[in-house]
């Protein structure tokens, strides 16, 4: 008995090249992406109606859907190997335009990341990420061998680099927090060392982490003072010369901690001791930038969640109010366009980043799950589509989309359930914006192309 081991696709037989296109289509990953974009329609409408606005609200998101699912028709027509014989001219065309709205772009809410089209507002950002994930998948496909050393890395970080600098002095903090897990997924892939993934790590920490906490004890006040050991560590962050006197003696500590190491026999290599101390000095200096980098408003809102009492009607009302939206949900939600804390208008951005807390209100903890259970199916299905692509760069470009719908669902989620900052990290697909919802389709495209020719050369 003769064993079939010609794939499906080229079979000729009598099907069609329309119904091998059509069977070889992942419909799972197409058929959530346009759920989740057909209850965020419902809801943007639920969100704003009372205004007097939902039907205004409601075509601009539909013209984004349109776009995007264009957008995402052309990426599936696209080979997607076509992004890495151009992965150069994609990148310098992201730099550009991240410099041109620099230049040219309209400030928003603070902000200068969006170009006025007069009928629209474009914001670059969302092409651009996907730029950076050709850009680097390509390099990381072209160099396999030389990403398994720490030299390797120095020419992806620093178009990863460039790239989260521009972002930051527009300043947009919410994406260029996502581009972090996304390059370190895509380099994980790619083989690199997870020591130095480790310390890229700890230093963006220590960047971000230390002028968190500086804000947070501004904030507490006296609200440390019977407590003698949190203090003594508000003094250290709030004192210049005592920040200097703790992380100069925490490197002190290390440098005694490895000469006693290697006294009994331990031996750590000096390298290694001069790679921590480089971290913690990058860390530390980059704090700096960070600091000066965001805005005051921007540290509130991202210590907002670890206490939000702390500011209850400024950085922490978005975080009670979305509280107590999600609660009076409860299991079964109060019905469709009847959520009190929402139509009452008690929580701002119901439309945009606390969208998820309108689902939680008015269809309760079954709807809420429901949308879960969609919305991480598309971050399984590009997961999924990694491991069966047909080389190294359509697996990369697969790991580091599948990371960016994990990542801000997980922290837009965790936002507003008051377990993480508020970041102002959009929900994808389902949270107001064109610019948004055209780049998640056109990640969709990407990933359907990848999945649509796993079998073609």
């Amino acid at each position: 008995m003769s064993v079939e081991i010609t794939p499906r696709f080229f079979r000729s037989g009598h099907e069609s090249w329309l119904s091998r296109f059509m069977a070889r289509l992942d419909w799972q990953l197409m058929g959530a992406a346009l759920a989740l974009a057909l209850m965020g329609l419902f809801f943007i409408y639920s969100a704003t109606f009372r205004s007097g606005h939902g039907n205004s609200y409601l075509v601009r998101q539909s013209v984004g859907i349109v776009i995007g699912l264009l957008g995402m028709l052309f990426f599936v027509a696209l080979p997607y190997q076509v992004l890495q014989t151009y992965a150069r001219w994609v990148y310098g065309f992201s730099i550009a335009l991240l410099i041109g709205v620099l230049i040219f772009g309209a400030r928003l809410r603070g902000s200068r990341s969006w170009f006025d089209l007069h009928f629209f507002y474009f914001q670059p950002v969302e092409i651009t990420r996907l730029a950076l994930t050709v850009a680097v998948a390509a390099y990381a496909d072209a160099y396999p061998r030389g990403l398994r050393e720490w030299q390797g890395l120095i020419v992806p970080l620093l178009m990863a680099g460039l790239h989260l600098g521009l972002i930051l002095l527009q300043p947009d903090l919410s994406s260029a927090i996502v581009l972090g897990p996304m390059m370190l997924a895509l380099l994980f892939a790619a083989e690199a060392p997870v020591s130095v993934l480790v310390a890229f790590l700890v230093m963006g920490g220590l960047a971000l982490g230390i002028p968190l906490a500086d804000t947070y004890f501004t904030l507490a006040g006296d609200h440390f003072q019977g407590h003698p050991i949190l203090a003594l560590v508000r003094s250290a962050f709030l004192g210049k010369n005592e920040f200097y006197q703790v992380w100069a003696g925490f490197c002190g500590v290390l440098c005694v901690g490895w000469w006693f190491l290697r006294k009994w026999r331990v031996l750590i290599p000096g390298a290694a001791l001069l790679c921590a101390l480089a971290v913690i000095v990058s860390g530390v200096g980059g704090s700096f930038m960070v600091k000066k980098a965001l805005k005051d408003y921007q540290r509130k809102r991202l210590i907002a969640f670890v206490d939000p009492a702390l500011d209850p009607l400024g950085a922490g009302y978005n975080i009670l109010q979305s509280e107590i939206a999600i609660g009076s949900g409860r299991f079964f939600g109060k019905g469709y366009l009847s959520g009190s804390q929402t139509q009452l208008g008690f929580l701002p951005e119901k439309h945009n980043d606390f969208i998820f807390s309108l689902v939680a209100e008015e269809l309760g903890f079954v709807g809420a799950l429901f949308v879960l259970l969609v919305f991480f199916s598309v971050a399984w299905r590009a997961y999924d589509i990694a491991g069966k692509a047909r080389d190294r760069f359509g697996r990369y470009l697969a790991i580091s989309l599948g990371t960016f719908f994990a990542f801000s669902g997980f922290i837009n989620i965790g936002m507003v359930m008051g377990l993480m900052p508020v970041t102002g990290l959009p929900l994808p697909f389902l949270s107001y914006g064109g610019s948004s919802i055209v780049g998640a389709f056109l990640a969709v495209g990407i990933l359907l192309s990848i999945h649509l020719r796993r079998y073609i050369l």
